[in-house]
């Protein structure tokens, strides 16, 4: 979590999300990161609390990103060990093991907790948005953390028609909440 007390804005990262992209430029702008809480805290989190003491006074927001290239951004990351396109198989063992899904939902975390929601695939615009809408000069987001092997391969192209299917019925409340198609 991090925070900006005069702007009074909170940003909660969630993985795969650019949120070091993100959270390097806010801190570049004068947000805190809230300690001892890591950097994807939430804002139930005693830490969080602390901070935000007056939550009507604060704007909270964070990033979603569209299911089937966050899938595959964590599959390069981690490393999955299948090189895609990744089957049914594939994709069903590794949202078995990711503690960042939780009963079909990957942006459980932070989402309900959030005034304003950006997109990762419209992410500099609305960040610039977001920033000029509370008195902060607009910054340029620089992607880091990328998978080596992903080689800004389109998502469409890295799992098998039952794969990208499953992914769809899996976080099918999701996609339909944030209108997210493949």
């Amino acid at each position: 979590m991090y925070y900006h007390p005069e702007a009074r804005l909170v940003y909660l990262a969630h993985p795969r999300t650019a949120s070091n992209a993100t959270a390097h430029v806010l801190e570049g702008i004068g947000f805190r990161r809230r300690l001892p809480a890591n950097h994807h805290a939430r804002l139930s989190s005693p830490s969080a609390q602390k901070v935000v003491t007056d939550r009507l006074e604060w704007c909270v927001f964070t990033t979603v990103r569209n299911h089937w290239d966050a899938t595959a951004s964590w599959m390069f990351v981690k490393p999955y060990p299948a090189k895609p396109p990744w089957s049914l198989d594939d994709v069903q063992t590794f949202c078995s093991k990711s503690k960042w899904i939780r009963d079909g939902n990957r942006f459980w975390f932070h989402a309900p907790d959030a005034d304003v929601i950006l997109r990762y695939e419209t992410l500099q615009e609305d960040f610039d948005a977001l920033l000029s809408a509370h008195g902060l000069e607009p910054q340029v987001l620089e992607l880091v953390n990328v998978g080596k092997d992903r080689s800004g391969r389109d998502y469409r192209e890295l799992f098998l028609d039952e794969a990208a299917a499953y992914i769809g019925e899996y976080f099918a409340e999701e996609i339909t909440e944030y209108g997210y198609a493949y």
